[in-house]
């Protein structure tokens, strides 16, 4: 978890568009509604757990702004 929420490369560019690029910090991350609705869709979009898919599909959670364009 902490390695694709924070540290991996391959996933760089959502982690900053989901997360910001400040959240570095596991427990600031999953410790807020925010920030881990923010993971969610990270991980979502990293497609890793493809079996939750339709249930975000039904939620609308992919569809919900970043961390980032909130802060804006």
């Amino acid at each position: 978890v902490q390695h694709v929420l924070l540290c991996c490369p391959q996933w760089a560019e959502e982690r900053e568009e989901e997360l910001g690029a400040a959240n570095r910090d596991l427990k600031e991350v999953l410790g807020t509604v925010q920030g881990a609705t923010a993971a969610i869709r990270l991980t979502l979009r990293t497609g890793l757990l493809e079996q939750f898919k339709a249930a975000a599909q039904r939620s609308g959670i992919g569809r919900r702004r970043s961390v980032r364009e909130e802060q804006e």
